[in-house]
C-alpha cells in the first residue's frame, strides 16, 4: 500500500534467473507463474516485482523453487497361464484315489 491512498500503484514483474517460465498478469499485484519442466532435481526461479506510485519505485525479488515431478510408473502384470479348474479338481479327487487304494 502507499501512504497516499490517492496514488495509483503500477506493478511490473520480470524473471531474473532460472529456466524460462511463463508470467501471466505481469502488470498486477499478483502475477501467475507457469513453471517449466525440468529434467531432474529442482531449480530456483528468481523474479523481480517493481511497484511504482508515479513518484518512487520499489523493487523486491521472489524465489520460486521448482521440483521435478517424476513420470508415473505404469506396471503391467505378466499374463500367467492358469490351469483353470483342472488343478483344483485334481486336488479334490486325490483323497478319493488314496481311499480307493487303501480299501483294496
Amino acid at each position: 500500500t502507499d501512504r497516499d491512498a490517492a496514488d495509483k500503484l503500477s506493478y511490473s514483474w520480470k524473471q531474473l534467473s532460472g529456466s524460462a517460465a511463463t508470467l501471466a498478469n505481469a502488470t498486477t499485484a499478483t502475477a501467475t507463474v507457469t513453471a517449466p519442466s525440468i529434467a531432474s532435481g529442482s531449480e530456483n526461479l528468481v523474479f523481480e516485482v517493481s511497484v511504482s506510485d508515479g513518484t518512487a519505485v520499489t523493487k523486491s525479488t521472489v524465489t520460486v523453487k521448482v521440483n521435478d515431478v517424476p513420470a508415473p510408473v505404469i506396471v503391467t502384470p505378466e499374463k500367467k497361464s492358469s490351469g483353470g479348474s483342472l488343478g483344483w479338481f485334481t486336488l479334490l479327487l486325490a483323497p478319493l484315489a488314496l481311499l480307493r487304494r487303501r480299501s483294496k
